[in-house]
């Protein structure tokens, strides 16, 4: 046995110069993956494979007395050569001498360890014999007999350097970088042969957004969020939660998120609350006479109240106090209309105490029933009765 490789699915392959084997963790025995027991130059055999790597189930075998590397894929019974010419050993830029170490990295190109000339050469993924290979920058004259090969995770190539008794380590190219800025930045490539390709990015600024607030001045009303964009690259475009697309926000209480997108399409969000003040329940209103004669007065009940809430009925043509500012006990309260003379309309009108001028605040609500009286004087009447109009203010 010279070499075994583990699979991701925990196959065990091994290599026997002239075979390769795979070893299911659920079966009882060897199955042949590669060559046939019996060394030759064949396709169908391999001659003296050192090394093998496996990517999956395919197998790649590195025969040093054939000078080549064959793939074995799943169910094959003849390998076809990647690398190398067979029974053409040499150091020509498409020939192997002395090969040991196979290995592949991440994109599928193919690592051979060539002790010939003491490096590494390299074939690019879907190379066939006698396509030409590159010798890797830094290993040529620095290994003596290189043998195994393996990458690691990061992508440095793990060397075993025979003579020199030692594993050496290449690391791989930085093929990731995360700026810090905007700004373009430009990537080299260099291949093992010193040819350079490169890759520009522009990475564009983001834009940013900042939000004031101004909250709702009494209960219900509307407050607004003023957004200010910046950076980025304009025209800008917004997008509220609530659907809008101005820049600026004019809604009720309630919290709301403002998406900015610039020319670019790059994007910024905030976010902004409005407040307001504390709410005035709405009460029921009642008058305790539907009816009332010239020159008598009523009274007009509220069916509860609010502490720190000031209470007061208005005369509706006139928009005028008539009774109040009682302050809310958490009960009814009751407003005298004065004496009345002609068609009359009132409302009762609550504003918090704390702060704000009485006469502004949330209007109470009727509850259909009750909440207002017929109105109209019957001069018919040598009573002269006045009817009475009682209504909330909305």
């Amino acid at each position: 046995m010279q070499r075994c490789c583990i699979n991701d699915n925990d196959d065990v392959f091994v290599s026997f110069l002239s075979v390769v084997k795979k070893f299911s963790t659920t079966g009882t025995g060897g199955t042949t993956v590669a060559g046939t027991g019996t060394s030759g130059s064949a396709l169908t055999q391999i001659n003296n494979s050192l090394c093998i790597a496996v990517v999956g189930s395919t197998v790649y075998c590195s025969e040093a007395n054939n000078h080549r590397v064959t793939k074995w894929v799943t169910g094959a019974t003849s390998g076809v050569v990647v690398a190398g010419i067979t029974g053409s050993g040499g150091t020509g830029a498409n020939q192997l001498f002395d090969q040991r170490g196979v290995a592949l990295d991440s994109d599928g190109n193919i690592y051979v360890s060539n002790g010939g000339t003491n490096g590494i050469k390299v074939w690019p993924a879907g190379s066939v014999g006698g396509d030409n290979g590159t010798v890797m920058t830094g290993t040529s004259g620095n290994l003596n007999v290189p043998f195994g090969l393996d990458f690691r995770a990061n992508g440095s190539l793990l060397i075993a350097d025979y003579v020199n008794h030692s594993i050496k380590e290449l690391t791989g190219p930085n093929t990731s970088y995360t700026p810090s800025a905007a700004g373009t930045f430009t990537a080299i490539f260099e291949n093992t042969s010193g040819c350079t390709n490169t890759q520009s990015v522009t990475i564009n600024e983001n834009p940013s957004v900042s939000a004031t607030v101004t909250d709702a001045a009494c209960f219900g009303d509307n407050g607004a969020i003023d957004a200010t964009p910046s950076n980025g690259t304009p025209t800008y475009t917004y997008l509220w939660s609530d659907n809008s697309t101005n820049e600026d926000l004019t809604a009720v209480a309630g919290s709301y998120t403002l998406t900015v997108t610039d020319a670019n399409s790059c994007t910024a969000t905030t976010s902004g609350t409005i407040a307001q003040p504390t709410g005035i329940v709405k009460e029921t209103l009642t008058a305790t006479d539907t009816t009332v004669c010239d020159g008598a007065a009523t009274t007009i009940t509220t069916a509860s109240s609010e502490s720190g809430v000031n209470y007061s009925l208005y005369e509706t043509t006139g928009n005028t106090v008539v009774d109040g500012p009682t302050a809310g006990t958490g009960s009814s309260l009751s407003f005298a209309t004065g004496n009345l003379s002609a068609n009359t309309d009132f409302y009762v009108e609550g504003a918090i105490s704390q702060g704000i001028a009485a006469g502004v605040g949330t209007a109470l609500e009727f509850d259909g029933a009750d909440d207002y009286v017929t109105a109209g004087t019957n001069y018919n009447r040598p009573t002269n009765e006045v009817t009475l109009g009682a209504w909330i203010k909305v």
